[in-house]
């Protein structure tokens, strides 16, 4: 899989390789996808099968941690970049969610 790696420039929050299972539901259709990245604002996500398409709805769900709910920004060759959907009130919850992706696999991605 490719990722451009000229828009992690531009990024605002910091990405960590995560490479973990996980069970998206898209549109309402449930999938195993695999989590490649992930900070507090998204996640890149692989993905065959459905066709995934900008601001299509997608849930994810990892054993041990909660739903975090998101929108599609963009495709890649595989899978798609979600932006994470939270308000200030969602932001804490996310924050934690990914500090439990982190502490699972995770590290550093630039």
């Amino acid at each position: 899989m490719r990722i451009d790696n000229t828009i992690s420039q531009n990024r605002k929050h910091e990405r960590f390789d995560v490479r973990k299972k996980v069970s998206a539901v898209v549109e309402g259709t449930q999938h195993e996808a695999l989590v490649v990245d992930i900070s507090e604002g998204g996640a890149a996500v692989q993905l065959t099968g459905p066709e995934i398409t900008n601001d299509m709805f997608v849930a994810l769900h990892l054993e041990g941690n909660e739903q975090i709910d998101g929108r599609v920004v963009r495709n890649f060759e595989g899978g798609f970049a979600l932006k994470f959907e939270s308000d200030e009130e969602k932001q804490a919850d996310i924050r934690e969610e990914v500090e439990k992706f982190k502490n699972i696999v995770g590290k550093r991605s630039y």
